[in-house]
């Protein structure tokens, strides 16, 4: 999970270039162990990976409700991944209590970092998207209720939250291109 910051139209890098690691915030003290190698990380409760475990923390039967193996190997583990995310989805849109208590979890931890986010930046607005970014209504509810709860005084009074699903690799394209575009056009400071 990562974080494009577009600050006065410029995009921001960080003094190192590592600018924009969101999934890295430490989400719960002392919580899951991340890829990364610390524990906590927001990705590790927001994540496809994330929200099944999720799921699994609170099922008593620590089992998945239907059949899908989750394998280790990279390509097949995503696939696995997005197909139980799916599912459990399904499970949460029909009514099944753990499982929408799993998205709005996840929800509620990213509601806070984004309130974190705001309270120290004061953007004008936020865009979610990218692969995976799906409409669950659970989770984006408890996100947006969260967010607003946690925003210090009048910072968010006209904050606007789009969520734009990604489709296909166009969207990837068109930034790239814009920043090649915005780097050749744009003016020296200095000639």
């Amino acid at each position: 999970m990562g974080l494009g910051l577009v600050l006065n139209g410029e995009v921001y890098h960080g003094s190192t270039g590592g600018a924009g690691e969101f999934g890295h915030m430490v989400a719960v003290p002392g919580g899951r162990r991340c890829e990364c190698g610390k524990r906590g990380c927001l990705e590790e409760y927001i994540s496809f990976r994330g929200i099944i475990a999720n799921y699994l923390e609170h099922n008593y039967k620590k089992t998945l409700p239907f059949n899908t193996p989750l394998d280790s190997s990279s390509d097949r583990a995503v696939r696995s991944e997005e197909r139980v995310i799916h599912e459990l989805l399904e499970l949460a849109l029909g009514g099944d209590e753990l499982a929408a208590q799993a998205f709005e979890h996840s929800g509620e931890l990213m509601g806070i970092a984004l309130a974190n986010l705001v309270n120290v930046l004061n953007p004008e607005s936020i865009v979610l998207t990218g692969e995976g970014v799906f409409v669950a209504p659970a989770m984006f509810q408890s996100m947006e209720a969260v967010l607003r709860q946690n925003l210090f005084s009048q910072l968010g009074k006209n904050l606007r939250l789009l969520v734009e699903p990604l489709v296909g690799y166009e969207s990837w394209a068109r930034g790239a291109a814009a920043l090649v575009l915005h780097r050749f056009f744009v003016l020296p400071a200095h000639p």
